[in-house]
Protein backbone atom coordinates (compact mmCIF):
# COMPACT_ATOMS: atom_id res chain seq x y z
CA UNK A 1 0.00 0.00 0.00
CA UNK A 2 1.43 3.50 -0.58
CA UNK A 3 0.53 6.62 0.49
CA UNK A 4 1.50 9.34 -1.73
CA UNK A 5 1.99 12.58 -0.36
CA UNK A 6 0.26 16.26 -1.35
CA UNK A 7 3.05 17.41 -3.06
CA UNK A 8 3.85 14.15 -4.44
CA UNK A 9 7.44 14.23 -3.46
CA UNK A 10 7.38 11.55 -0.34
CA UNK A 11 5.25 8.29 0.46
CA UNK A 12 4.99 5.75 2.89
CA UNK A 13 4.64 2.28 1.62
CA UNK A 14 3.83 -0.98 3.16
CA UNK A 15 4.03 -4.36 2.10
CA UNK A 16 4.79 -8.03 3.94
CA UNK A 17 7.42 -10.53 3.40
CA UNK A 18 7.61 -14.52 3.95
CA UNK A 19 11.15 -15.87 3.28
CA UNK A 20 11.94 -19.22 3.24
CA UNK A 21 15.42 -20.15 4.29
CA UNK A 22 16.92 -23.88 4.11
CA UNK A 23 20.16 -25.94 4.48
CA UNK A 24 20.14 -29.87 5.04
CA UNK A 25 17.73 -30.77 7.32
CA UNK A 26 16.91 -27.46 8.99
CA UNK A 27 14.61 -24.89 7.33
CA UNK A 28 13.10 -21.38 8.66
CA UNK A 29 10.17 -19.03 7.41
CA UNK A 30 9.84 -15.75 8.48
CA UNK A 31 7.34 -12.99 7.81
CA UNK A 32 6.85 -10.19 8.56
CA UNK A 33 5.72 -6.23 7.19
CA UNK A 34 8.10 -3.38 6.01
CA UNK A 35 7.01 0.07 6.39
CA UNK A 36 9.33 2.67 4.38
CA UNK A 37 9.37 6.06 4.24
CA UNK A 38 10.67 7.31 0.17
CA UNK A 39 11.18 10.71 -1.15
CA UNK A 40 11.78 11.80 -4.63
CA UNK A 41 15.40 13.56 -5.43
CA UNK A 42 15.88 15.46 -8.54
CA UNK A 43 13.07 12.97 -9.93
CA UNK A 44 14.77 9.98 -8.31
CA UNK A 45 12.89 7.91 -5.58
CA UNK A 46 14.90 6.71 -2.46
CA UNK A 47 14.52 5.09 0.95
CA UNK A 48 14.52 7.47 3.33
CA UNK A 49 13.65 4.94 6.20
CA UNK A 50 13.29 1.47 6.62
CA UNK A 51 11.54 -0.39 9.69
CA UNK A 52 10.86 -4.37 8.97
CA UNK A 53 8.11 -5.74 11.61
CA UNK A 54 8.60 -9.38 12.16
CA UNK A 55 4.79 -11.39 12.58
CA UNK A 56 6.35 -15.08 12.71
CA UNK A 57 9.55 -17.13 12.64
CA UNK A 58 9.15 -21.03 12.74
CA UNK A 59 11.96 -23.21 12.95
CA UNK A 60 11.47 -27.01 10.93
CA UNK A 61 13.66 -29.72 10.37
CA UNK A 62 13.45 -33.58 8.85
CA UNK A 63 11.71 -36.00 10.98
CA UNK A 64 14.01 -38.73 10.38
CA UNK A 65 14.11 -40.33 6.96
CA UNK A 66 10.48 -40.40 6.20
CA UNK A 67 10.58 -36.84 4.74
CA UNK A 68 7.86 -35.44 6.95
CA UNK A 69 8.53 -31.99 8.34
CA UNK A 70 8.33 -31.08 11.81
CA UNK A 71 8.11 -27.71 13.54
CA UNK A 72 10.62 -27.34 16.47
CA UNK A 73 9.11 -23.77 17.19
CA UNK A 74 7.05 -21.07 15.76
CA UNK A 75 6.94 -17.37 17.17
CA UNK A 76 3.90 -15.31 15.99
CA UNK A 77 3.61 -11.78 16.55
CA UNK A 78 0.85 -8.87 16.18
CA UNK A 79 2.25 -5.67 16.30
CA UNK A 80 -0.01 -3.68 14.99
CA UNK A 81 -2.51 -3.90 12.42
CA UNK A 82 -0.55 -2.16 9.46
CA UNK A 83 -2.84 0.43 8.73
CA UNK A 84 -1.25 3.61 7.76
CA UNK A 85 -3.49 6.70 8.61
CA UNK A 86 -4.23 8.93 5.42
CA UNK A 87 -3.81 12.48 7.03
CA UNK A 88 -6.01 15.45 5.71
CA UNK A 89 -5.33 17.31 2.68
CA UNK A 90 -3.42 20.37 3.64
CA UNK A 91 -3.02 23.73 1.25
CA UNK A 92 -4.63 23.50 -2.29
CA UNK A 93 -4.08 20.82 -5.38
CA UNK A 94 -1.46 21.00 -7.20
CA UNK A 95 -3.12 22.89 -10.94
CA UNK A 96 -3.16 19.65 -13.28
CA UNK A 97 -4.59 20.04 -17.05
CA UNK A 98 -5.27 15.73 -16.85
CA UNK A 99 -9.04 14.78 -17.79
CA UNK A 100 -10.32 12.15 -15.57
CA UNK A 101 -10.01 9.79 -19.09
CA UNK A 102 -6.42 10.14 -18.81
CA UNK A 103 -6.27 9.57 -15.06
CA UNK A 104 -8.28 6.45 -15.73
CA UNK A 105 -5.81 5.45 -18.34
CA UNK A 106 -2.70 5.94 -16.24
CA UNK A 107 -4.45 4.00 -12.99
CA UNK A 108 -5.18 0.90 -15.55
CA UNK A 109 -1.35 0.82 -17.17
CA UNK A 110 0.12 1.11 -13.62
CA UNK A 111 -1.88 -2.13 -12.16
Amino acid sequence: MVNLSVDGNSARVRWQSITFHGNGDKARIEGGVYVTTTVRERGVWKIATAHYNPQLMALMRMAGSTGAVEICRCALSSIHDGRIPIPPATGTAPATKATLAALQKRIRHAQ
